[in-house]
């Protein structure tokens, strides 16, 4: 599947993007999604950026409580680890 992007240079570039890239993109993103879960302290909404509300709302929305780093760390560790998220490419 092509991708297209404009990077510094003036130009449109295209590259082809494999099953296997898909999955080191998801990948990539699951390990860094995972990492903030796990070290920033959701019990101070003042310093939150917008990403890290959408995570708190998100994990509201099925019960979870961000504030219990176990918690949310399971619940997330869980969702992320499915081996084919659905809606993914």
């Amino acid at each position: 599947m092509p991708i297209q992007f404009d990077g510094h240079v003036a130009k449109t570039r295209e590259v082809e993007f494999t099953e296997d890239d898909w999955d080191e993109l998801f990948s990539i993103a699951r390990d860094n999604l995972l990492l903030h879960i796990i070290y920033f302290d959701f019990k101070d909404d003042t310093f939150s950026s917008p990403s890290t509300k959408k995570i708190a709302a998100f994990a509201a929305k099925h019960g979870v409580d961000v504030t219990h780093k176990k918690d949310r760390v399971a619940f997330f560790t869980a969702a992320l680890n499915q081996s084919q998220p659905l809606g993914w490419v």
